[in-house]
Parts: structure tokens; C-alpha cells; sequence
């Protein structure tokens, strides 16, 4: 699946150049301005954001800082260009919460790598709860406590997977914390909000009932909590860049 890239710029000449450069590997979404790119970030998945700091109204700074302190954006890496080129103007843009900061003119194979960087650790970051670590901390008994938590999450999540009404309170409740303490704990140890963390939980299960073979993508979408199968084939394919039906089948071919 293409990943999501917002260019945020008021220079169109500047927008053009960076779609023509990178749309043949990524989908490309576009803003002129940050106030305009925040209505996009909140509406639709992004992977990645590409911004111009010196913009009218809110700048590149002020707009990195918006979205590191949204909670359900926070985890997007944002890139600052500038035309500053002082060693003060780089650090500032670091401080202000952006994950890189190139200047103009920029060497367009360091901003494909730099790219590829961020996207590559963001993935990562996404794979926490499933990641081989974890599963060899299981086997082995010396899970973390923190990894344990997390784990108790994932199986209070399980044992109701197929509610579509899956929420924040009976999570915090079962824990035996309140809600907005839960919410801090797993974005500590998980790196991500409530709702997402369910999604994914959600999701993964989903991938366990497919490569069983036993249930159809719509039993499959029904028994993980999903109301409407298209819905769910939209996560899916968003979470593990395949749909539900082609995935199901390539991992019974791959089966001895």
C-alpha cells in the first residue's frame, strides 16, 4: 500500500517539484497553509508530513508543534524545510518537536533517505505490540512489567474483540485505574492512544482468524467487532497494506 505524505507549503512551484519527486513511491496529499493541513491530518491517515516553515499565518514551527502535542497525530514525523541554513535555525527546528530539518536547496536523494528513515522507524513504532522482542519475552517468561501491562491490555481487548462498542472506561475500569491515567500509561508504554491500540488489536486478531482458514472475510470482520465489511477491509488494508481476502489467501498458499 502507498503510504501517506502531506506537503505543506504556500509555494506551489515548491509543491509541484516535491509531488513529481515523490508520488511514483508515495500517495501525495498537499496543503497551502497549516490550518488547512490540520482539517487534512484529522480527516484522513497520514504517514508523514513534509512542511515549509516560513508560511503566512502559522509557521512551520508553530504548525510542528500542533501536531506533536495532538495525541492522535503526535506519532507522524514531521520534516521542516527552511532556507536558514545556521546551525541556531536547525537546532531550533528540532526543539520545536520536528523529527528532521533540511535546508534549501535540498539534495533530493538525502530528503528520499531521510524519508525512508522516518517511515521505516514509524513502522516500527506501530509494530510495538506485536513486535519479536515481546513474543520472546513471553516464551521465555522474563516479560517487562511494562510489556506485561501492555499484554493485559491486548487480552481484556481480546475477550471482547467482537463488541463494536469497545471503550476507554472499561479498559481503565479492568485495570483498576482511572481513565485518564490509562490513557497516559499506554500512550507511555505503547506509544499510541486508546482507540488506536484497540484498532490494532482488533485488527491483529483479524489477521489470526484469516490465516486459520476457518471463517470468511465477513465472519472474519463480524466476529473481530466490525459492523460493516467494507469498513473493516479499509482498516485492514490501511494497518498491513494488503485486503482481507487477497491476505487470507496468501497465507495458505504459503503453508506447507
Amino acid at each position: 500500500m502507498e503510504q501517506r505524505i502531506l506537503l505543506v507549503d504556500d509555494d506551489q512551484e515548491l509543491i509541484d517539484f516535491l509531488k513529481l519527486l515523490l508520488m511514483r513511491q508515495y500517495h501525495i496529499m498537499e496543503a497551502s497553509n497549516a490550518t488547512e493541513a490540520m482539517e487534512i491530518l484529522l480527516q484522513y491517515p497520514v504517514d508523514l508530513i513534509v512542511s515549509d516553515v516560513v508560511m503566512p499565518g502559522i509557521n512551520g514551527f508553530e504548525f510542528c508543534v500542533m501536531v506533536k502535542r495532538n495525541v492522535q497525530l503526535c506519532n507522524i514525523p514531521v520534516i521542516l524545510l527552511t532556507s536558514k541554513n545556521t546551525v541556531q535555525s536547525k537546532i531550533e527546528g528540532l526543539e520545536f518537536g520536528a523529527d528532521a530539518y533540511i535546508e534549501k536547496p535540498f539534495d533530493t536523494t538525502a530528503l528520499k533517505a531521510q524519508i525512508i528513515n522516518l517511515l521505516d522507524n514509524r513502522e516500527r513504532l506501530k509494530a510495538f505490540f506485536v513486535n519479536q522482542q515481546t513474543n520472546q519475552a513471553r516464551s521465555s517468561g522474563r516479560m517487562s512489567a511494562d510489556a506485561a501491562w501492555v499484554e493485559r491490555v491486548s487480552e481484556l481487548i481480546i475477550k471482547r474483540v467482537d463488541k463494536q462498542e469497545l471503550k476507554l472506561e472499561y479498559l481503565a475500569e479492568a485495570m483498576n485505574m482511572s481513565s485518564m491515567t490509562f490513557r497516559r500509561r499506554l500512550k507511555k508504554f505503547a506509544g499510541t492512544t486508546p482507540q488506536e491500540f484497540i484498532k490494532r488489536i482488533r485488527l491483529k486478531h483479524a489477521a489470526e482468524l484469516l490465516s486459520s482458514g476457518r471463517y470468511k472475510v465477513y465472519e472474519v470482520a463480524m466476529r473481530v467487532g466490525y459492523k460493516s465489511q467494507s469498513h473493516f477491509g479499509k482498516h485492514f488494508y490501511h494497518e498491513f497494506g494488503v485486503k482481507p481476502g487477497r491476505f487470507a489467501a496468501s497465507d495458505r498458499s504459503s503453508q506447507p
